[in-house]
């Protein structure tokens, strides 16, 4: 799980994207 963005936790497709 990772914590960069914020709603990461729902779509694992781009954690970190927005």
């Amino acid at each position: 799980m990772h914590g960069a963005s914020g709603m990461d936790a729902a779509p694992a497709n781009r954690p970190r994207d927005t």
